[in-house]
């Protein structure tokens, strides 16, 4: 390709990199080695801004951006949100605010208000909700043997999960693939029921019975 030639490809893909939105008619008019150079510099700029510039970067590219690319782009803001959180209530012993959120993920508190109050209703929450039940299995059935052996933790574990306050010393009784505590039977169709939040808060309590 010529000097000349190159420096007018470059010319068009900066104009069309330069408007606040780019439409799809905008885009179908450059030919492919034009997209592929404009592709190249929009994912520079999207991994090189922060904050509020990146949301205006997201902005320009929504009308060609793909449904892959925006699950892909949901799945990173869900991650780094998640460790941002985690890493600061362990900093600072208690929930954060958005702002100290965003300063620590790299993104706007817009994008931050927006996943928090939207993402229960994401679809790809709801298949991460799906692969959490899946896993349930593996780290239930450890509190099974472990209320099964006789652990009153154990026991009072799945009384609290299913909302039972009777006292964990009551007997136990066991058949087949469920528990029997008196009157109160917990089994698969229940565990299957257990929210996120839920299955966490039995995986944190194994872990504490078995330190001790």
């Amino acid at each position: 390709m010529s000097l000349q030639k190159f420096t007018k490809t470059q010319i068009k893909v900066n104009r069309i990199l330069s408007m606040k939105t780019i439409t799809i008619d905008v885009w179908n008019s450059l030919n492919k080695r034009e997209k592929s150079i404009a592709n190249s510099e929009l994912v520079r700029l999207f991994n090189e801004s922060k904050g509020a510039e990146r949301d205006k970067i997201l902005s320009k590219m929504e009308s060609i951006t793909g449904e892959q690319t925006k699950s892909q782009i949901w799945t990173i803001n869900h991650i780094r949100i998640n460790n941002s959180i985690v890493k600061l209530v362990q900093h600072l012993n208690r929930m954060p605010s958005k702002d100290e959120i965003a300063e620590e993920s790299g993104l706007s508190r817009q994008t931050i208000h927006k996943h928090l109050s939207e993402y229960s209703e994401h679809p790809l929450f709801k298949e991460e909700l799906i692969q959490y039940r899946f896993a349930s299995n593996s780290l239930l059935s450890v509190i099974y043997k472990m209320a099964i052996q006789g652990d009153i933790k154990a026991a009072k574990l799945f009384f609290n999960v299913v909302g039972n306050d009777a006292s964990p010393k009551q007997t136990i009784g066991t058949q087949n693939n469920y528990i029997q505590i008196n009157g109160t039977i917990l089994n698969q169709d229940i565990i299957k029921q257990l929210t996120p939040d839920k299955l966490i808060q039995i995986e944190e309590i194994v872990k504490s019975i078995q330190s001790t």
